[in-house]
């Protein structure tokens, strides 16, 4: 029941991050006022049955886009602060609170976003700030794909994708990703066409975003771009030819040296 208003959400969000709203609103503060509630809603929503009645009144495209723009004038000072208030101006705080709105914020939010879109034409997604964590499994059934960000999220190094040979763009900035060799290898799997990806600001991709020394950064490109021989960007920075051919060279000497190792343990 809740599906509706996490949709115009997401709705409100692609405003914002389209068109820039949110810098006229930027110096707003929750005293000031928004724009006229259309005819026959009251916010905040206090109980499900406020949930029920909405969803209702949303099946109306005029009525659902009149509410979209009335939420999207709220603002904030950043796309996550945006969020919540607007989530506090729609519904009062033990509504917030219930189990069933937040299970489903943190699960359908994929599918809210999709299923607003036409799934076979989609070629870019984002579903930045939503707090993501499980498999992204319902990505599979999108066979135009070519760009997916997922920055702000919550997903870690053992994140399962579906195979998307169309993909080309991979955004996973600011995850929880900390172990580079198991995201890398989901990555080669499942994105056999990827050129274009960022990791920042992940415990796996250490840089001065993060605290990374440039040894560390250095070691990082490599190993990424001695695995993934496609990419022409990682991160913010091209992948040069002379970047790839000794990122190439520096793994090929270790997997020798680890197979030499290995040959040498086995005759003791």
């Amino acid at each position: 029941m809740f599906i509706t208003l996490v949709t115009l959400l997401e709705e409100v969000k692609d405003i914002l991050k389209l068109h820039g709203q949110m810098l006229n609103t930027l110096l707003k503060n929750d005293s000031m006022p928004i724009m006229a509630i259309p005819d026959g809603v009251v916010f905040p929503l206090a109980n499900v049955e406020d949930v029920i009645a909405m969803n209702e009144k949303c099946s109306d495209p005029e009525f659902m886009s009149a509410v979209v723009a009335m939420v999207g004038d709220i603002g904030g000072s950043s796309l996550e602060d945006a969020t919540r208030r607007m989530m506090k101006f729609l519904m009062v705080p033990e509504l917030q609170r219930h189990n069933e709105l937040a299970a489903t914020f943190n699960t359908h939010s994929q599918s809210c976003a999709i299923k607003h879109r036409q799934q076979d034409t989609l070629e870019v997604l984002d579903l930045s700030y939503n707090l993501l964590e499980e498999n992204p499994a319902l990505l599979g059934g999108l066979e135009k794909l070519s760009t997916l960000i997922l920055d702000f999220n919550n997903y870690n190094s053992h994140v399962k994708f579906p195979y998307m040979p169309s993909l080309t763009a991979l955004w996973l900035n600011k995850n929880k990703i900390s172990n580079l060799p198991i995201i890398v290898e989901e990555i080669c799997s499942k994105f056999p066409n990827i050129r274009f990806l960022s990791m920042m600001n992940n415990e796996a991709a250490p840089s001065y975003f993060n605290g990374g020394s440039l040894t560390q950064y250095v070691d990082y490109r490599e190993y990424v771009i001695s695995q993934i021989p496609s990419l022409e960007v990682l991160d913010d920075t091209e992948v040069q030819e002379k970047e790839r051919e000794l990122a190439r060279k520096t793994y090929r000497m270790q997997r020798i040296r680890e197979g030499s190792r290995k040959r040498k343990e086995l005759h003791r």
